[in-house]
Order: structure tokens, then C-alpha cells, then sequence
């Protein structure tokens, strides 16, 4: 059996799956959870590398400013026309009031959960319920609570009968989620001695858990900039040796040299060789010498002057950082051009390729995580709180929630890549029937309705006031634009 064994594994189909010289790999087959035991360590390390490594924290920016934008927006989709109107109105009030900290309007909130989710892997909203909302000025007996990954302790495992607490999350015997255990405060953020390590279970129904599960079964999360830590750490730490280096060697011009024996005189080096005066020295008993741009020292005899040669060291030192910030970017899955700022490589047809893949990327995790990890729970909490504080009227409720709670969610248009461009060819996919006009704004981040009244009201004012506007010719009047050419 054991010949066998060996025999098989030195005729591996798969080359990786062998144990030859060249595939002397040691992996694990530890289980989607068993590998988060180090969660924290990676959690430290990439918000140290957000606070200072410039290269991941600008991946970060960029990340969160493409995904939520300014907004994503959410707008109900009830049949009930005076539900719609009235649960539309009151969300726009709310929004300014939900943040249960005071710091952000719930935008930036969402904004606050995607950057911790790509820095820290996870956060937690909690919901807040206010039953003294109008005491306090509030539109809503509801709020909502950011809190980091790291009150959630990864490290805190109990088994109870047929309840399971695993990395700070309690689930029954069928794995559903019951509990979530959180420190009652920040445990590396002043806690007070009173409440320093107590823990205290939120009841899952009042959490959102915001997270990327890579693997099935998968409870909590891990950085998004993972892959990217020990290069872009290296890379940097190079990069400012490397500064380090040429500002050293720029305070050099060149050397004085003697001919041996050399001119002995042990009081020479006190006596500045441009000007002859003795050199004065500072506070610190350090040589100072001033002259001026162009200057050259009068040698005495047998000395002569060796000026050193420009900096070349850094030849193909750009291509080296372009390399190097491709490979971090591959290891957060963004482009190049969008960490670096370098466009100059590239034309408009090759940078819409890209942008049009990476904007894939970028709505894969606004359509599997932001939205239907956040922004759909929230809405159901908004929606169950509007109605059982009698903020709004919803006849038939208990029977008809799912209906009432319908919603639709869109996240804030790309920009044009090619204006001209981009609106022709819009224009042609609605009058040829490929596209509608509904969708198409959709896709923009508005919503058409709103549109047509805003149209509806300039049209009015203009008339109002006697005022008449040039309008761009149909679409079969058109003539090509000078100086834009088909591509």
C-alpha cells in the first residue's frame, strides 16, 4: 500500500498535487473558521497599515469613495401610493437623525461600515430603539449604532446545552445566529474599570453584521487589504530608504585630493578653503561654512578636485515602483491607474476597459454585501418603526409586510467615461427599444419620476415668465460633433 501511495504521488495529474522537489508545499486544510484565529493580529496590522502606509490607505479611499459614492440611494416600492409618499418623506428626514453617535448622517455611516468592513474585515450596526424619541427632538424611535469588529471578542468560545458561542457569536443546535456577545466598551479604547471585560448579548434580531464570508460557513471576517499588508510594507519602507539615500548623497558634490605625502599641518582643517577665514562652529561644536551658489575652494599645492558624476543609481527605478504598486494592486483587486494616479501608460479605449471591469468588482460588493447586508435589514427596522409609532398609516400590516417594505436601492451613477459618447448611445438604446428611460436613470442613480416632475416644473416657470430654451435636435436631425469621430 505504501508503494502505491508513492507511486501515485510521483504520477500526479495535477503537478501542485505532487510531493517532488518542486512542490515541497506545506498547506493547511484548516476549516473556514479555524483559520480567523489570527483575525485580530491581521486586524492590527491593517489598520496600522491604513494609518500609515500610503499605498494601502489610499486603496482604502478609493475603495469605499467607488463603492457608496456620496449615496446609495433607497427608495420604497410599496403599492400603497400614500404609504410611498409618506414612508419616502419621512426617510429623507431620518436620515440626518440615525446615526446613534451624532457624528454622520446615515450616509456617511454606510460609508464608515464599507471602510471598516475592507480595513478590519466586519462591523456591527445595532439597533437603537428610542421610546423618548420626540423628548430628544427625534422624527424616529430609532436610531442605529456603529461598533467595531474588535468589541466583538474573536477569542470568546462556550458551549451551553445546545447553544454554541463561537468567536463571540451564539448560535442554537440548527446554527442559527441567537446572540451576539459584544464588550460593553471598546476594549482598547479607555474602557473604565467598572465595565472592562464585561460582555454583554445583543439578541441577533437588533444586529447587522457586516462581512465578506470567503468560504462556506464562514462567521466573521478578515481585511480586505490582506494579501497587500507585507508587500506594500516592504515596498514602502524601500521606497523610503531609497528617498533616504539620494538626500544623503545630494549633500555630496565631489572630493579635495592630495598628493602623498600631503601637506601636514595639523591647524589646516580649521580654516574654511573657500574664503581662508577659521570656521566657526555651532552650538553643538559642528563646522559651519557659508558661500555662495557657484563657489569653488582655492587648493593649496598638490590637491586636486574630483567632482562626483550625477545620481544614476535610480535608472529604472520608476519601472521597478510601477511594478511593485501593480502587484499590490492586484492584491486588493483594484487597478493600477486607480491606486497610483498614473494614467500615461494608456489610452481612452484601454482605460474604459479597465474602469468597466473594476466598476464590476465595485457592484458585485454593493449588490452581495452593502446593500443586502445593510441597507435592506435597515430599511425592514425604519419601516417596523414608522408603523408601530404610528408615523405612518400601513392598513393591514401584520398581513401585508413584505409588501409594505418593499424598497428598491441605487447606488450613485459611475460617471461618463465619454460624455458625447456615452449619452448618443444611451439616447440610440432608448429609441430602438434596447433600453428604457426608467432603467437608464436608474443606472444614473435617480430616479426618473423625479425627473419628469423637475422637467414638468422648469417647463411651467419658463412658461410662467416668458422664457424660451434651445433644445438639442431629435436624435435622426443629429449631425456629428466636430473634433469627436467614432471610436
Amino acid at each position: 500500500m505504501g508503494v502505491l501511495k508513492s507511486f501515485q504521488f510521483q504520477n500526479s495529474a495535477y503537478e501542485s498535487g505532487g510531493l517532488g522537489r518542486r512542490n515541497n508545499w506545506t498547506a493547511t486544510n484548516a476549516g473556514p473558521n479555524v483559520v480567523l484565529s489570527q483575525a485580530q493580529i491581521l486586524r492590527n496590522r491593517s489598520r496600522d497599515a491604513a494609518r500609515n502606509n500610503p499605498w494601502i490607505a489610499n486603496c482604502i479611499r478609493q475603495s469605499v469613495a467607488d463603492e457608496v459614492g456620496t449615496s446609495i440611494q433607497v427608495r420604497s416600492r410599496a403599492t400603497d401610493e400614500p404609504f410611498r409618499e409618506q414612508i419616502n418623506d419621512l426617510w429623507e428626514r431620518w436620515i440626518g437623525q440615525a446615526d446613534a453617535d451624532a457624528s454622520l448622517d446615515l450616509d456617511g455611516l454606510v460609508a464608515l461600515l464599507v471602510r471598516s468592513r475592507v480595513e478590519a474585515g466586519e462591523v456591527f450596526l445595532r439597533r437603537r430603539i428610542r421610546r423618548d424619541y420626540a423628548r430628544q427632538g427625534l422624527v424616529m424611535p430609532l436610531q442605529v449604532q456603529a461598533i467595531e469588529a474588535e468589541q466583538c471578542p474573536t477569542d470568546f468560545d462556550h458551549r451551553t446545552g445546545d447553544r454554541h458561542v463561537k468567536q463571540g457569536i451564539e448560535f442554537n443546535r440548527r446554527g442559527q445566529r441567537l446572540r451576539y456577545w459584544f464588550f460593553a466598551e471598546h476594549p482598547s479604547d479607555y474602557p473604565t474599570a467598572a465595565n472592562a471585560g464585561q460582555r454583554i448579548a445583543i439578541p441577533s434580531r437588533d444586529v447587522i453584521h457586516h462581512y465578506a464570508p470567503l468560504r462556506p460557513g464562514q462567521i466573521r471576517g478578515i481585511p480586505w487589504t490582506l494579501q497587500a499588508l507585507i508587500k506594500a510594507r516592504d515596498f514602502d519602507a524601500y521606497d523610503d530608504a531609497e528617498l533616504e539615500r539620494k538626500k544623503i548623497r545630494a549633500a555630496y558634490t565631489g572630493v579635495i585630493r592630495r598628493a602623498y605625502p600631503a601637506y601636514v599641518d595639523e591647524q589646516q582643517w580649521r580654516y574654511d578653503p573657500f574664503t581662508g577665514e577659521p570656521i566657526q562652529v555651532d552650538s553643538d561644536g559642528a563646522p559651519i561654512m557659508r558661500h555662495e551658489p557657484g563657489s569653488f575652494p582655492a587648493l593649496d599645492p598638490g590637491e586636486d578636485v574630483t567632482l562626483f558624476d550625477g545620481d544614476v543609481t535610480g535608472q529604472g527605478y520608476a519601472d521597478f515602483v510601477r511594478h511593485q504598486l501593480m502587484g499590490i494592486a492586484a492584491a486588493v483587486g483594484m487597478p493600477y491607474e486607480v491606486i497610483s494616479g498614473d494614467w500615461g501608460k494608456i489610452n481612452d479605449r484601454i482605460a474604459r476597459v479597465v474602469l468597466n471591469q473594476y466598476r464590476r468588482v465595485i457592484e458585485q460588493s454593493q449588490w452581495h454585501l452593502t446593500i443586502p447586508q445593510v441597507l435592506k435589514p435597515l430599511w425592514v427596522w425604519f419601516v417596523d418603526a414608522a408603523v408601530m409609532s404610528g408615523q405612518v398609516a400601513a392598513p393591514g400590516y401584520a398581513d401585508r409586510r413584505s409588501d409594505y417594505q418593499s424598497a428598491e436601492f441605487q447606488p450613485e451613477g459611475w460617471p461618463y467615461i465619454h460624455p458625447v459618447q456615452d449619452v448618443e448611445a444611451a439616447v440610440q438604446a432608448i429609441n430602438a427599444g434596447l433600453d428604457s428611460r426608467t432603467r437608464w436613470v436608474a443606472q444614473r442613480g435617480w430616479d426618473a419620476a423625479d425627473i419628469d416632475a423637475e422637467n414638468r416644473l422648469d417647463q411651467d416657470r419658463a412658461e410662467s415668465l416668458g422664457l424660451t430654451y434651445t433644445t438639442l435636435p431629435s436624435p435622426t436631425e443629429q449631425t456629428p460633433l466636430e473634433g469627436f469621430d467614432d471610436q
